[in-house]
């Protein structure tokens, strides 16, 4: 069942729909790299690294991480999500130029089997999307 009684056909209407589907599917990929790079980056010190000519680092059942080496000044990682086959990089800089501390960056982005291709993820800001709830205390 439809809600609507006709399907839209003003122009844009279809342009607007792929838009917003490519950003819903921008932002559950970019969940699965946040949360990818948070169980590498939380189990990073409980393994070797792994010296292979594919420079893989770290491998579960979900997913690999491999290093990407010596393309920026920042340190890039591709992830191989191995059910959905799916690649992605994770590049994340550090600027020092501050007096006393230092501002990281991270940044997510779409990429090909070799690690070549990076397309920037037009995600969807959850922050802007959640209304706060207001407090009702139980009156019982």
């Amino acid at each position: 069942m439809s809600l609507w009684n006709e399907l839209p056909r003003k122009d844009g209407y279809l342009e607007s729909l792929k838009e917003y589907t490519d950003s819903v599917n921008d932002t559950i990929f970019k969940q699965r790299l946040v949360l990818a790079f948070q169980e590498f980056k939380f189990n990073q010190d409980k393994f070797k690294k792994i010296k292979s000519k594919n420079n893989l680092l770290y491998e579960t059942s979900w997913f690999s991480v491999y290093f990407i080496p010596d393309r920026n000044p920042s340190t890039e990682y591709g992830f191989h999500f191995n059910q959905i086959d799916k690649f992605g990089i994770v590049n994340t800089f550090i600027d020092d130029d501050y007096d006393d501390d230092y501002k990281k960056y991270i940044n997510y982005y779409r990429s090909d089997i070799n690690f070549e291709k990076t397309n920037h993820l037009n995600d969807i800001n959850i922050e802007r999307l959640i209304v706060p709830i207001p407090f009702v205390r139980d009156k019982s």
